[in-house]
């Protein structure tokens, strides 16, 4: 139906660059204007036959779609069965601390998604259970209630455009989820030691926290001295930016996109972890102090630093 008007339409284009490129040209003139037809009046026909002589998607034309799809989830199922995964080949140890949240690469821009809302918006994660249900509905209910139009990408502008702005999306959130400091490439800190000025001189309470901090994966989060994670802040100078209640609050009960620590360390860890973290700021430097508490002098912190070395 719709290819015996495509010899017209072709001659139709001929005849318009013929008469662009030479316009005195002559030949076979009235053969190519008993083709050549009005595009109002081929549109006209167009939708005439198509009303006449078309079927509706559902039921007629979804039965190949539905053959074409179970096929393709049959093949899916036979990969996943035959050259899937095997699972570990060593098992599962509960004292190891899992940082590294990193999905399947299909689902990694949903991670980037996640990761790129703004603070204090936890309401919104509901939207990525709610949304892809509510999509899978209309998707699914679009066919029975929508069953007329054009099958030509070319006559539907509206999901041409729809369909490269998803695409454009998904792909960029992709690249962020693979290139950004939050990515899930969190494990290539967690064998490189910590540097020499970062330890020298410690006590031993704050070496038995450096200890924790180098043990449970927090340089795939947090860097000192330039070396580990971006996806927290920088620990180099956090002794003269929190003090020792406010990180013990903050590894205890988490927030601000760091998961709570409370029920996988100890006390006497806890204790240890904060004391390096507070040790950690510039030489001759005072350690952050309350605001509500009075400032202690320099020269004491210095002497009783000398004193817990002894």
């Amino acid at each position: 139906m719709h290819g015996a008007h495509k010899p017209a339409k072709f001659l139709l284009k001929i005849q318009k660059f013929e008469a662009f490129i030479c316009p005195s040209g002559g030949g076979n003139v009235n053969k190519r204007q008993y083709y050549a037809r009005d595009d109002l009046d081929h549109e006209a026909e167009y939708h005439k036959n198509v009303q006449k002589e078309g079927i509706p998607f559902v039921p007629n034309g979804v039965a190949k779609d539905v053959v074409a799809n179970g096929i393709l989830l049959l093949v899916i199922v036979a990969l996943a069965i035959f050259l899937g995964p095997k699972g570990p080949d060593i098992p599962g140890d509960p004292t190891q601390l899992i940082a590294e949240a990193k999905p399947d690469y299909p689902f990694l821009w949903l991670l980037s998604a996640a990761a790129l809302l703004p603070n204090e918006s936890e309401w919104l994660y509901a939207l990525f259970f709610v949304f892809p249900i509510i999509a899978s509905i209309v998707l699914i209910a679009l066919p029975f209630f929508a069953g007329e139009g054009e099958k030509s990408w070319r006559r539907r502008p509206v999901s041409v455009i729809a369909v490269v702005l998803i695409y454009l999306c998904v792909g960029m959130l992709t690249y962020a989820g693979l290139t950004g400091p939050w990515s899930p490439h969190m494990d290539a800190w967690s064998g490189t030691l910590i540097k020499p000025e970062f330890i020298k001189g410690r006590t031993p309470l704050e070496l038995q926290g450096a200890l924790v901090f180098q043990n449970n994966q927090c340089r795939n989060c947090h860097a000192i001295g330039g070396e580990g994670g971006h996806r927290g802040p920088d620990l180099t100078r956090i002794g003269t930016i929190q003090t020792q209640p406010q990180l013990v609050r903050q590894i205890i009960q988490g927030g601000g996109n760091m998961p709570a620590y409370g029920k996988n360390l100890s006390p006497e860890q806890i204790r240890a972890l904060t004391a390096f973290l507070v040790s950690l700021r510039p030489p001759n430097s005072a350690p952050a102090q309350d605001s509500a508490m009075p400032e202690k002098p320099l020269r004491a912190s210095t002497e009783e630093k000398a004193s817990a070395s002894r």
